[in-house]
C-alpha cells in the first residue's frame, strides 16, 4: 500500500483511494455492500485482506483522476500508458483482448478500454472511449448491479441508439403484477 500510495495514488491526487488490508478497519464514508437474497437484500462485506488484485476502495472522483492519466501520462509517461493498453500475446502468437489490467475491445465500432470489478456486495466498471474523449465510471454497492451499467450509460451519452433487449420483445402481460 505504501509503494502504491507513493508512486501512483499520491502523485495523481487520489486522496480517497486505498487498499483494504485489514477488513476490520473502518473506512470513512464507505458504502455498505449488499447482495439480493430471497427477494430482499443482505449485507455482503468482504472478509478477505487482499492487496493487489482486489481490495481497492476508491471514489468516482479519484477514478476520474486515474482515467485522466491515460491522456496525460503524468504517472508512467506516455510509454507507460501505452504499455498498460497493449494487448497480451500468448505463447503461440495469438493476441488476446486483455492488456495489463484492461480489456481492449470495440463497442459499436468504437475502441474501448475497460475494467470491471466485483468484491463482496460491490460492483464497479470503468470504460473509456478514447476516440470520443468519453469515460464512464460506475460504482455500485449491490451484487445485483448489472455489469453492463457503464456500457448502458455510455450508449446514452454517446447518443447511440440502444439495442433492443430481450425484455423489449416480451408481451405486456409478462410485466403485470398481482
Amino acid at each position: 500500500d505504501a509503494a502504491i500510495r507513493e508512486r501512483l495514488i499520491g502523485p495523481l491526487g487520489m486522496t480517497h483511494t486505498e487498499f483494504r488490508d485489514d477488513h476490520h478497519r473502518l473506512i470513512a464514508q464507505r458504502a455498505i455492500g449488499y447482495q439480493p437474497v430471497d427477494g430482499s437484500f443482505r449485507i455482503s462485506q468482504p472478509e478477505f485482506d487482499i492487496v493487489g488484485d482486489g481490495g481497492l476502495y476508491s471514489t468516482v472522483d479519484d477514478l476520474a483522476k486515474w482515467d485522466a492519466n491515460f491522456r496525460t501520462g503524468r504517472v508512467g509517461g506516455k510509454d507507460g500508458v501505452a504499455l498498460l493498453q497493449e494487448t497480451g500475446r500468448l505463447n503461440n502468437g495469438q493476441t488476446i483482448p486483455y492488456a495489463l489490467g484492461l480489456t481492449v475491445n470495440q463497442t459499436r465500432g468504437l475502441k474501448t478500454y475497460s475494467h470491471r470489478g466485483a468484491y463482496g456486495g460491490y460492483r464497479s466498471a470503468m470504460v473509456r472511449y478514447p476516440e470520443k474523449g468519453l469515460s464512464v465510471v460506475t460504482l455500485c454497492n449491490t451484487a445485483a448491479a448489472a455489469s453492463s451499467l457503464a456500457d448502458e450509460v455510455s450508449v446514452l451519452l454517446l447518443g447511440i441508439q440502444p439495442q433492443k433487449s430481450a425484455a423489449a420483445n416480451c408481451p405486456p402481460a409478462a410485466f403485470t403484477s398481482d
